[in-house]
Parts: structure tokens; C-alpha cells; sequence
């Protein structure tokens, strides 16, 4: 069987109910890569340690131990639900070794300055003009640290603009939990000009999610920021909770974030706008250490 026909007419419906557009898609993502390291259509039976492993070591070429991580995560997912129908056998991969980074953030001026590039955009964002449209996302989610599929599934019924707060619903949210978050009277002015009382959601976007983060790259590129992987919607999500942590602690922090725990808001604090650890005593206030020598 074609391993994107055993994903599109047995996995997805029964082990992927409830997952967002955006997963589906990069799980369609990784087959499609997967195949063209075959340089055919893959098949279930393809999903050995030997052929995995082979595709691991081509694709991690340029790219993150996390990245390659992810597609051998959906990978391994996909087969041993594969190999309990008898259909393959069990994968046994180890994963790559991910290493930490310091966690980078925007300032507030590059916040500025990609929301001030916004009016320089023509064209559409669905039924919305573009430049408004992608200001308020941009906003939003610097305001509420949301993340950007969660952003985009708010629905116009849940938000007071004239109160200033939108609700995230859990059906979108990654810790499936609501949450009513607070945003600014700017943030409120930019969602009102592409308000649409017609309209289901505050977003909607017809085109591929290629297409979408295409748009992006040249957004944040044209505005003169950095644009690589690691400077797209969540490293907003990174900036909005480094001022949170900074400005009300870590703990505020923690909870709009929705995390379980505050090493896990930790990951997104940039210490070059709350630095997490205190600093040294003024020079000349530190003590000295004392030495002993000890004979032998």
C-alpha cells in the first residue's frame, strides 16, 4: 500500500482526530520528503530502520536536529501505528542529539518596525486587505503571546474590542485549556479596521500554509529584520512573554503562555530582555575567597 494513502484513508481518521490543519499538513510534508529520497512513492513497507535512517542523514543536511527530529517523529508515528496492523515492522531510531539555545525575541522597535512595513503591503488576506490584516496578527500575537494557529482560529464572536480582550478557544490551543487574554487599545484599532461582521473568524486565509509562510518571509525580510526559522510567529511568541516575564515575573509569564510549568516558560525568555539570573556584587564588593594551604 502507498504509504500517503495508508495516512489519508486509515491514520488520519483514526489517529488524528482533533489535530489542526497545520499538523496535518506537515505530516503530508514529511511523506512527500520521505518519497522523494525513495525517488519514488513511498510504500508502508518502506518504513524500515535502513530506509528511515537513510532519509534522516539526507535530510538533516542544513537543517536543526529538531527539525529532522520532527519528521522522524511523524515517521515513527506513522509506521508503528502501521506495524500493529501487521503492516510493517517496528521503527527503532534514535532520535539526534537537540542542542539548547538561548532563546531570541524581537525588541519593541523591531516590533515597530515590522507592524510600520505592514502599510507599505498591497493585495489580500482573504477577504481583508493586506497590510491591516497582517499588522493586527502581528499585534495580537505580540500582545497575547499566542500561538499563530490558535490566533488564527479566534472567531470574531469572541472578542470585545471596545473592552480589549479576545478568548482562545481550547479546541485550538495546544494545552486544550480557553484562555481570555488581554490586548492593547492599538492592537483593538487595527482588528476593528478589518472587522467584518460577516465573517466567522478575524482571519481567514484561503491558500496553501506554503504560501502563507512564503508571505511571511518577505514580510519580515522587506521590514529589514532577521528571517530565518527561528525569527517567524514564535519568536513574537518569545518577545510578548520576555517583556511579560520581565515587567510582572516569570510566573505571569508562565500563564499566558499556557505552559504547565516555569522551566518551560523559561525556553522563551530572551536574557537580553529579563535576564534570569542576578547579576555579580559592584567590583570591589565581591568577597574575596579565602585559600588554604594545606601541607602535605
Amino acid at each position: 500500500m502507498l504509504l500517503r494513502a495508508y495516512f489519508n484513508e486509515t491514520y488520519l481518521s483514526q489517529r488524528m482526530l482533533g489535530c489542526s490543519a497545520g499538523t496535518v499538513y506537515q505530516y503530508r510534508l514529511t511523506i512527500g520528503r520521505f518519497s522523494a529520497n525513495l525517488q519514488r512513492d513511498a510504500l508502508v513497507a518502506d518504513l524500515t530502520d535502513a530506509t528511515v535512517a537513510a532519509f534522516m542523514r539526507a535530510y538533516s543536511q542544513g537543517r536543526s536536529p529538531a527539525t529532522t527530529n520532527t519528521a522522524l517523529a511523524h515517521l515513527c508515528a506513522v509506521a508503528n501505528y502501521a506495524a500493529r496492523q501487521g503492516l510493517c515492522g517496528w521503527l527503532a531510531i534514535k532520535k539526534l542529539k537537540e542542542y539548547r539555545r538561548v532563546p531570541r525575541a524581537r525588541t519593541v522597535e523591531e516590533v515597530a518596525q515590522l507592524l510600520g512595513y505592514c502599510d507599505t503591503l498591497s493585495g489580500r488576506f482573504g477577504p481583508a486587505a493586506a497590510g491591516p490584516a497582517w499588522k493586527a496578527l502581528f499585534a495580537t500575537i505580540y500582545d497575547t503571546a499566542l500561538r499563530i494557529g490558535a490566533c488564527l482560529s479566534i472567531r470574531q464572536d469572541d472578542c470585545d474590542l471596545t473592552r480589549r480582550w479576545v478568548l482562545a478557544r481550547a479546541e485550538g490551543q495546544k494545552q486544550k485549556a480557553d484562555q481570555v487574554l488581554r490586548i492593547s487599545e492599538a492592537t483593538a484599532d487595527y482588528l476593528e479596521e478589518i472587522w467584518q461582521p460577516s465573517r466567522e473568524l478575524v482571519w481567514t486565509w484561503h491558500l496553501k500554509p506554503r504560501t502563507f509562510y512564503w508571505r511571511l518571509d518577505k514580510i519580515i525580510a522587506g521590514a529589514g529584520l532577521p528571517h530565518d526559522g527561528k525569527s517567524k510567529f514564535h519568536c513574537l511568541r518569545r518577545t510578548s512573554l520576555s517583556y511579560t516575564a520581565a515587567a510582572h515575573g516569570l510566573g505571569v509569564a508562565c500563564e499566558k503562555a499556557g505552559h504547565s510549568s516555569l522551566e518551560m516558560t523559561r525556553r522563551y525568555i530572551d536574557p537580553t530582555i529579563c535576564p534570569m539570573q542576578d547579576t555579580l556584587p559592584p567590583r570591589g564588593q565581591t568577597p574575596r575567597p579565602s585559600l588554604k594551604i594545606f601541607a602535605g
